[in-house]
């Protein structure tokens, strides 16, 4: 008897998750780290580019200020571009 209420409950549980999944409310684990993988290499990829951008800007600035508002002129460039792909991204994988 307890072993048929463990296989109704796994049955149901089951049956729960694919319609979560369907609905779009569940996500398979390893597609989720994987997408969570490459959302922060991009990230960290737009902030090492924007650094390469900014550097022959900051040349011969000798206020500290001033380099300031180039290094955050840059990284707001990065994270804005970073956003706009992320949000991309989401769009195209709620399509699947």
């Amino acid at each position: 008897m307890q072993h048929r209420a463990r296989r109704e409950r796994a049955h149901a549980d089951l049956a729960e998750l694919r319609v979560s999944r369907a609905a779009g409310k569940a996500v398979d684990k390893e597609s989720a780290e994987s997408a969570v993988f490459e959302a922060f290499r991009t990230l960290r990829d737009a902030v090492f580019a924007a650094n390469r951008s900014a550097a022959p800007l900051v040349l011969g600035l000798t206020e500290a200020r001033e380099v300031q508002h180039v290094l955050d002129d840059a990284y707001r460039e990065a994270f804005a571009g970073w956003e706009v792909r992320m949000q991309s991204r989401m769009n195209e994988l709620a399509a699947q």
